[in-house]
């Protein structure tokens, strides 16, 4: 939503953004969600295949799809937290502030 500055997964019901969801990253499989036929409300969706992050944020950087997909990682377990994410991503600034620097005095 950031990058595209409108909701992408948007749905009517929570039945239409499940859809959604997988229609872009696939259907979820017991590698990708350890346990996930054991919740309650499991419900089997027909299996789909992902699309690339690459297709479908072409404008986003290497980086970019590479925090984007461990963010929208199907198991919560699986995913970075914010205090990670916020690590990661002030790690690769400063780096990028670096080069720039060394850019311009050079």
């Amino acid at each position: 939503e950031m990058m595209l500055r409108v909701p992408y997964f948007a749905g009517e019901s929570d039945m239409q953004q499940l859809g959604k969801i997988f229609a872009a990253l696939g259907t979820p499989s017991a590698e990708d969600w350890e346990g996930m036929e054991t919740l309650p409300a499991y419900i089997a969706f027909e299996n789909v295949p992902g699309t690339p992050l690459a297709q479908l944020f072409p404008n986003a950087s290497p980086a970019a799809r590479a925090l984007l997909s461990q963010l929208l990682a199907f198991d919560p377990l699986k995913r970075p937290s914010a205090a990670e994410t916020r690590l990661r991503c002030g790690q690769r600034t400063k780096s990028a502030l670096r080069r720039s620097a060394r850019f311009r005095s050079g």
